[in-house]
């Protein structure tokens, strides 16, 4: 897809890519619907699991400035651009500094918790934690005083959610978009970085509103396309893009214009460090170099404890100017 010069063809991603199965692609369009976008803003490659041959092209539409991908993998290669190492589909990893990094994850959430818990104090019904991988999330709830018969995920990957379920959760397996979620039974669902890699980010939310109790509560993380992460990142790099996994990227703005088409009211928007996102921008420039140090490509990991503590500091000097993950909440009107 498009020209590049002959130094970016020799570079190290596309070498790591060259092997890789090019997958069928479908057009992308933007969620609020308006005309398909013809200037490229972004472009490059799955930089993080090397999953597919194609160099990816991402817009921004001139009507609403949503980022969207242009054209998009279509469904039936889905597996292909989520590989059973996703790092989503659980929660634990088989090094020291992974099982470090999802320790510090963990007592993250549990603190999220208690803000979770704020809002729906008198609202009824379940929980529901839509891509649960292996129950991390659920797990704080329950310490937290939540009956395990109220807690329940969603989760595409088998494994994941076998494992959730052995933990006593109710977990319903499959794609969130076409999955049935029951009428009005959830006080609280949490999508964490999940609303961007949906096909159809507004029928999303319209389902989250159809399952949630009146008064209840959504709570969203999603990247934050008006970060200065993002502004400062070269369009080619930004690790926000997540090609070819994220479909659509959203403004503050934009995600209270998507909440209001979906039925929801926008209640609050904060920001909250996200120094991953630094790391993977920092990588992905190195991979586009002809040939980028080893040591360094690995040094530059998103589990790396000192890094991810240098830019969480970072994020927190920032978050008067919004960082690069917005932590959205919206409710049913009562």
């Amino acid at each position: 897809m498009g020209r590049t010069s002959s130094a970016r063809a020799d570079a190290f991603i596309r070498r790591a890519v060259s092997a890789r199965p090019a997958v069928r692609l479908v057009p992308g369009r933007c969620p609020f619907g308006h005309p398909p976008a013809h200037d490229t803003y972004s472009r490059g490659f799955d930089y993080e699991y090397h999953s597919t041959a194609n160099e990816w092209r991402g817009v921004r539409c001139p009507e609403c400035a949503t980022w969207y991908l242009d054209p998009r993998p279509a469904e039936e290669d889905f597996q292909v651009i989520y590989p059973a190492a996703y790092v989503a589909y659980g929660a634990s990893d088989d090094d020291n500094a992974g099982r470090l990094v999802f320790r510090v994850k963990g007592w993250i959430e549990q603190r999220k918790i208690r803000r979770y818990a704020r809002f729906i104090a008198d609202v009824p019904g379940d929980v529901l934690d839509v891509g649960c991988g292996d129950g991390l999330l659920l797990d704080g709830f329950r310490r937290a005083g939540f009956p395990t018969l109220e807690l329940a995920g969603v989760e595409l990957h088998p494994v994941a959610a076998e494992l959730a379920r052995r933990k006593g959760y109710r977990v319903i397996e499959g794609d969130f978009e076409h999955t049935d979620l029951g009428g009005e039974r959830y006080r609280l669902i949490v999508m964490n970085q999940l609303v961007e890699h949906l096909v159809d980010p507004i029928e999303g939310l319209r389902r989250v509103r159809s399952a949630l109790h009146p008064g209840g509560v959504v709570f969203l993380e999603t990247p934050n396309l008006d970060s200065p992460n993002a502004r400062v990142a070269p369009r080619r790099a930004w690790g926000g893009y997540h090609y070819p996994r994220h479909f659509h990227i959203f403004s503050p703005d934009t995600i209270e214009s998507a909440l209001r088409e979906a039925g929801l009211e926008l209640l609050q928007i904060s920001y909250l460090p996200c120094p991953i996102q630094w790391v993977l921008t920092l990588n992905n420039l190195l991979q586009e170099r002809a040939r980028p140090p080893r040591a360094l490509l690995h040094f530059l990991d998103w589990k790396n404890p000192v890094l991810l503590g240098v830019f969480t500091i970072a994020d927190l000097l920032l978050l008067p100017l919004g960082t690069a993950n917005m932590q959205v909440v919206g409710r049913r009107p009562t």
